[in-house]
Order: structure tokens, then C-alpha cells, then sequence
């Protein structure tokens, strides 16, 4: 079981609340064209979120024996202190 709830909690206390802001998708005025007026959603990560959670979430794949982890490990797609 990956408990992904857990360790997101644990990433977004760890990251602080205008850090971990930066994994989803906040716009100001004028920075997005689908959002002229901005956006502040906290739901949808922005690529580099998805990628850092899809990354943690195959580490802990590889590590429990299902697919190759010849690509990605864990350990280069969590940050530390955060397993």
C-alpha cells in the first residue's frame, strides 16, 4: 500500500504553505491565458507537482517489486527527509 495522503501531508508541512503552493495551480492576473483573471487552485498540480508526486509514487512501485527501477529511484524524486 502507498500511502499517498500521508506522505503529500508530510511533503506540504515540510515544504511550508507558500512553497508547497507552488506545486498547484495558482496564476496571477494576466500570467495564464485560459485564466486572465488568475487562478487559485488548490486541487491541480502544475507540471513540476505532477512530476514530483508520479516520481515518488513509481520509486515506491519500483521498491515494492513492480516494474523496473532502472530510471527513476525514490531517492531523486523525494525530497529529504520525506520516504
Amino acid at each position: 500500500m502507498i500511502d499517498l495522503n500521508r506522505w503529500t501531508r508530510e511533503l506540504y508541512l515540510r515544504l511550508g504553505a507558500e512553497s508547497s503552493r507552488e506545486l498547484f495551480c495558482h496564476f496571477e492576473p494576466g500570467e495564464h491565458a485560459y485564466w486572465p483573471d488568475g487562478l487559485a487552485d488548490n486541487t491541480h498540480f502544475r507540471e513540476d507537482g505532477a512530476r514530483l508526486i508520479a516520481g515518488y509514487v513509481a520509486g515506491q512501485l519500483a521498491h515494492a517489486g513492480f516494474g523496473s527501477n532502472e530510471r527513476t529511484t525514490s531517492s531523486e524524486r523525494t525530497p529529504a527527509g520525506i520516504a
